[in-house]
């Protein structure tokens, strides 16, 4: 998504930046993309951060925040379509859904055996989710989530390899 806007900038500013552009065959704002990539990474220096290493937690965040978002949301469309009723109709457990059980448990494994971190407790609240998925515990498969992205900041950022 593109906006356009304007900025007060020191013409030398401006000039250096037109000149680099020019020079590098880029457009103005990818020059200063650029030049804010390279002080995030000697923000990272200053700070002793490995933006490889970062980058690998944040992948390995995404993926598991996405995998137990697909179930949530489809156990909750589920139950939606049959809300009324006094019971399920049909199994809460489809193929759909136990499809996305196992790429979780496969993005689970990857990130115990990849990062060296356990978590039993998620795959706990994801099965108590998929047993009962009342209020509770979606609460505390929510509070499961927010805890183990706060673990894997913390660990990609202090833990040295």
């Amino acid at each position: 998504m593109s906006v356009r806007v304007s900025i007060m900038i020191p013409a030398h500013v401006h000039d250096k930046i037109s000149e680099l552009a020019l020079k590098n065959n880029l457009k103005k704002y990818e020059v200063i993309e650029k030049l804010l990539d390279g002080y995030k990474l000697k923000l990272y220096e200053k700070l002793d951060l490995n933006p490889e290493r970062l980058n690998k937690y944040a992948w390995y965040i995404f993926k598991l925040v996405n995998s137990i978002l697909v179930i949530k949301n489809l156990i909750l469309i589920k139950i939606k379509v049959f809300q009324g009723l006094e019971e399920l109709v049909e199994p809460l457990i489809n193929p759909e859904i136990q499809s996305a059980i196992e790429k979780l448990e496969e993005t689970i494994e990857q990130i115990e055996s990849r990062l060296c971190i356990k978590l039993n407790w998620v795959r706990t609240a994801v099965e108590d989710f998929v047993r009962n998925p009342g209020v509770k515990n979606i609460q505390k498969l929510n509070d499961t989530v927010v805890k183990i992205i706060e673990d894997l900041m913390v660990k990609a950022t202090y833990e040295k390899v």
